[in-house]
């Protein structure tokens, strides 16, 4: 699971954000050319990859919860479970 963020760009509040929400993945701050080519509007922004490093899904912000709850539900969905 990869985060990119684009909003701050400052390693140092991505990781105080990180802290904050108890996430237990990558986090990257993102370049004007990432956010433009990914059309990263939201902070954080996940993006769901099938198999062939297809986006399947983008979740933009993160809601304690209910954020992990559709992450998980999707992967179960693309792994047919």
């Amino acid at each position: 699971m990869v985060s990119i963020e684009g909003w701050s760009r400052r390693p140092s509040s991505l990781q105080s954000y990180a802290n904050k929400n108890e996430l237990n993945y990558h986090l990257l701050c993102a370049t004007d050319e990432v956010v433009e080519d990914y059309q990263s509007r939201g902070v954080p922004t996940f993006f769901i990859l099938d198999q062939d490093r297809i986006i399947r899904k983008a979740i933009f912000g993160y809601g304690k919860g209910t954020t992990d709850e559709e992450i998980r539900n999707t992967i179960k969905e693309l792994l047919g479970k």
